[in-house]
């Protein structure tokens, strides 16, 4: 599989940038391919989780390797162009109040809808011209905003909006949807501080659980989905590390055999990367694969806290070019689950 390989760090604010690189072991040996910076586009509309949304992209960028975060808003409904700029520079001053190096903030920009592209299509639009581009959202614009303030039972479809389902079915890069609950350090002003280990945070912690969803090893999907989890989560945060469970879901049909040369397999390929990386095979015991995809990453804590910050799934576009770009199953669990969910693609990929 794949490993990040950099040189040692620099402080965060450092305008010397290192390479990053992607390292995929093979029976043949080991393959490099130098790998660009990230740039992580958040898609403003004024409601609270699109803010956590700008938030979520601050932790997730690495500024070591010249990751960029860049807040756009779209003219359209309600939003004029005031607005949409009153949006970018309130997020900005957002990111840069919890600690995020302003030198990595690429200047914000506008949108306009036109003729040829809807709301949705414009956010992808924009963010497919990077060759690295990743488009953040929050799961809910202003109305659901409403209806959860006014705790009305909305259906799993109801929780996530319209827009954010067709970005996540139409655009070429991945996309990262941001959930109300999931990772609790994204609730503090000091967010960024607090992830790169610049304030003392106590009991709380400022790593991220994440979880890849995972099937049978031939399957190019999961490898990428592996991948793309390598390039993101982070290390040496206080001498911890993000941490990632490879998750795989066994049919009732799976044999024994089947299910132990899977857990060879995956085993062996979460300890390439380390101790940060494991592998639970979960029995779906006569439920869905969304279902028990689902109750795993939906498990709390003691406290009430979310135990899984993340979860990656894939598109379908991975194994099937001309097919639907969003499976069902990864597309019931980006609906229903608590957790924030990035959705790979063949963009960013190898």
């Amino acid at each position: 599989m794949s490993e990040p390989m950099m040189t040692p760090s620099t402080d965060a604010a450092a305008v010397t940038i290192q390479r990053q690189f992607l390292l995929r072991k093979s029976k043949k040996g080991v393959s490099t391919k130098s790998l660009l910076p990230k740039t992580f586009f958040v898609a403003l509309d004024g409601s609270k989780l699109s803010f956590r949304a700008a938030k979520l992209a601050a932790c997730l960028c690495d500024v070591r390797v010249g990751d960029k975060v860049k807040c756009v808003s779209v003219c359209a409904g309600n939003i004029n162009a005031e607005q949409a700029l009153a949006l970018i520079n309130r997020a900005e001053n957002i990111l840069k109040d919890g600690g995020f190096p302003p030198l990595r903030l690429e200047a914000g920009e506008v949108l306009e809808v036109d003729s040829k592209r809807n709301l949705a299509e414009t956010l992808c639009h924009v963010a497919a011209k990077d060759a690295d581009g990743i488009l953040v959202m929050g799961a809910g614009g202003m109305r659901h905003e409403e209806e959860w303030k006014q705790k009305k039972k909305t259906s799993p479809t109801a929780a996530t909006g319209s827009v954010v389902l067709e970005c996540m079915s139409k655009c070429r890069g991945p996309v990262i949807v941001t959930k109300p609950k999931a990772y609790q350090l994204l609730d503090h002003d000091d967010f960024y501080r607090l992830r790169s280990g610049k304030l003392g945070q106590g009991a709380m912690s400022v790593t991220m659980s994440v979880v890849a969803a995972v099937s049978h090893p031939a399957s190019m999907g999961s490898h990428q989905t592996m991948d793309i989890a390598v390039r993101l989560l982070q290390s040496g945060i206080e001498g911890d590390a993000d941490k990632c469970t490879l998750l795989n879901i066994r049919g009732d049909t799976c044999t024994e055999s089947q299910s132990a040369k899977m857990s060879t397999y995956w085993n062996s390929e979460a300890a390439k990367q380390g101790p940060a990386y494991s592998f639970v095979l979960e029995q779906a015991n006569r439920r869905s694969i969304e279902k028990a995809i689902i109750e795993f990453c939906d498990k709390q804590g003691d406290k009430g806290e979310m135990l899984v910050d993340m979860v990656i799934l894939n598109s379908a576009e991975l194994y099937k070019p001309h097919g639907s770009a969003l499976g069902s199953v990864s597309m019931a669990v980006a609906k229903a689950t608590n957790a924030n969910v990035l959705i790979a693609k063949h963009h960013l990929m190898l």
